[in-house]
């Protein structure tokens, strides 16, 4: 197993300490993939990780995998190996999401209409991340092309009548009302599919959709994404997470087959830092630190006096979700900033925390008696 074990799965298990993070080792048991679409498919379609959706399918004209598991990074447990594919010339897009993925087309004789695709739903999850982190490598020696990583939070319920969802010969795609779309959520166009309508206050709290150009040439990389908050005081429902060996929001008829991106030791990121931190001396006026500030230097003097009535101690936290506490120690003459990211918990994860502190002079002493 590698070291990323605190990880636990979204959805399908009970949240614990941990339920901030996702199951992104990819190390647990694949478990067997039954491909949805709207006419209830029950046959399964090769496997995929648990707590995770691949796009496998299983059509009228045939099935088709596209995930498999591979050597994690290090050499150690499993990664996600997902690899564009098709069937009869009908190209297959490989993604791997923690909602549910779906594809619709229907074919007459060599002629493929209506084709479409994507996401909906996701899982149940009340925290707001500030970042992903994840290790690939990315091959696309059979073509130019561009994969995707995407994430987004979100609040509230979209949906959008009458969308295809199953792929048929010489007949019409069977329709359902789909719950929280991709494409709705994202507010972007869809080629299928009815009005859609969403719940009162329904947000997009956060997102972040990045491409990933170019090979690694075989070997791993990392790559730490920042989440785009539309409300960081929004409350979080459900989170979705998509890797796409393609360009997933794309055309379609631009898909490579046979380009592939490997994903490991995907995770969240909570961050308990400052971004800014000031003083003023004990008049309330603005003094510098000893040294400028960063967000890993975290003890400064000043060459000031503290008054708990007149000094003020300015700060701005990085984490959207990150809380902060202030103490003034009068025997010390030290002010101290303790900054807990949201995934914080003194027995689980104790090292998702800093403080910084401010040492001020010593007061001068003052004649009492004669």
């Amino acid at each position: 197993m590698k070291k990323i074990l605190t990880l636990l799965m979204l959805g399908g298990v009970a949240f614990a300490a941990n339920a901030q993070q996702i199951n992104g080792d990819f190390d647990a048991e694949w478990v067997k993939c039954v491909p949805w679409d709207s006419k209830g498919n029950t046959s399964d379609s090769g496997t995929e990780p648990e707590g995770w959706h691949a796009s496998n399918v299983n059509t009228a004209i045939g099935k088709k995998q596209i995930i498999d598991a591979v050597e994690g990074k290090d050499g150690t447990g499993k990664a996600a190996h997902l690899y564009n594919t098709s069937i009869l010339g009908n190209k297959i897009p490989a993604y791997l999401t923690l909602g549910t993925p779906f594809a619709t087309a229907e074919v007459r004789g060599i002629t493929v209409k209506n084709s479409d695709g994507g996401t909906f739903g996701g899982s149940s999850f009340t925290f707001r991340p500030d970042a992903m982190r994840f290790d690939y490598k990315r091959d696309n020696s059979k073509g130019d092309e561009n994969a995707t990583v995407l994430a987004y939070l979100w609040n509230g319920t979209w949906t959008q009548k009458n969308v295809p969802g199953n792929t048929v010969v010489w007949a019409s795609a069977t329709k359902v009302d789909m719950q929280d779309r991709d494409r709705n959520i994202f507010d972007m166009p869809t080629s299928t599919g009815g009005d859609v309508t969403s719940t009162e206050g329904a947000t997009c709290v956060a997102k972040f959709e990045k491409s990933i150009k170019g090979s690694t040439n075989g070997k791993w990389a990392s790559d730490t994404i920042n989440f785009v908050y539309a409300d960081e005081n929004a409350s979080v429902e459900k989170v979705n997470v998509i890797f796409s060996a393609t360009d997933y929001f794309g055309n379609r008829n631009n898909i490579v087959d046979g380009n592939s991106l490997t994903v490991d030791n995907v995770r969240f990121i909570y961050y308990h830092a400052l971004d800014t931190l000031a003083t003023t001396d004990s008049e309330g006026k603005a003094i510098a630190l000893n040294e400028k500030f960063a967000a890993d230097r975290y003890n400064y003097t000043v060459n000031a006096m503290y008054d708990a009535n007149k000094t003020k101690v300015p700060y701005t936290k990085k984490g959207v979700a990150a809380t902060v506490d202030t103490k003034y120690d009068e025997a010390t003459r030290v002010f101290s900033i303790i900054v807990k990211g949201e995934d914080y918990d003194a027995v689980n994860n104790p090292s998702a925390i800093s403080t910084y502190t401010i040492k001020y002079k010593k007061p001068a002493p003052t004649l009492t008696s004669l």
